[in-house]
């Protein structure tokens, strides 16, 4: 074996030659160490591309996560998107028999006529199977002030007709119009939550009703 004083010596000769196993030994570990690096470095790109596409897939599934939409531009009012279900019911006009204590101009569109007498007319929306007359829970009424009724003195003043009435939304369930007609009749109309109006279109259904000769105040 050649000792470490004699590759010395040979190393400094002009012309000297290196044995090929030292060469060889020399070659393998500088392709292991650029193995290594290349590894590292292409190791770490790897990493980084799959963290990058695991938070895509984190930011795009993730419920409640920001919407990548671009958000409106400076100064332009966002839309506000109303449900179906709380639109205002529109009014159309009312084709159908007239009822006796009462006619009607106008209905909510889906509504019909469902009862009336002398004392009280009522309108429920088309397929409502209850359709008795006294059954007012969810329905549009319309009946004359009861003789010992007090007239409203609160509420939301709205145009009726020629004239104008007060709007009452003390239960959640109804609103109450209240106003007097040309004739002198004081007039109650019960509106049902359901159909949303503003107090302008109950007002509008208002000035749509009139009281016919038959139609009766009731009592109590």
């Amino acid at each position: 074996m050649t000792d470490l004083h004699t590759m010395l010596t040979r190393a400094g000769r002009p012309g000297a030659a290196v044995p090929n196993d030292v060469v060889d030994a020399d070659v393998a570990r500088g392709q292991r160490a650029l193995t290594r690096r290349r590894m590292r470095r292409g190791g770490t790109r790897v990493a980084l591309v799959a963290a990058a596409a695991v938070g895509a897939i984190v930011l795009v599934n993730q419920p409640g996560a920001p919407s990548a939409q671009a958000p409106p531009a400076a100064g332009r009012a966002a839309r506000t998107v109303v449900p179906p279900q709380a639109r205002p019911i529109k009014l159309v006009d009312y084709t159908g028999r007239q009822p006796d204590g009462y006619t009607v101009d106008s209905v909510p569109a889906g509504w019909e006529i469902q009862g009336v007498n002398d004392f009280v007319l009522t309108i429920g929306a088309v397929g409502d199977p209850d359709k008795n007359v006294d059954s007012f829970v969810g329905k549009l009424v319309v009946m004359l002030a009861s003789t010992d009724e007090t007239p409203l003195t609160t509420g939301t003043r709205v145009v009726v007709g020629a004239g104008t009435g007060l709007v009452s939304r003390d239960d959640p369930a109804t609103a109450l119009l209240s106003f007097r007609d040309a004739a002198g009749h004081w007039i109650d109309v019960q509106v049902p939550a359901a159909l949303h109006w503003t107090d302008a279109q109950i007002g509008a259904f208002g000035g749509a009703v009139h009281v016919n000769a038959t139609a009766q105040p009731g009592h109590g």
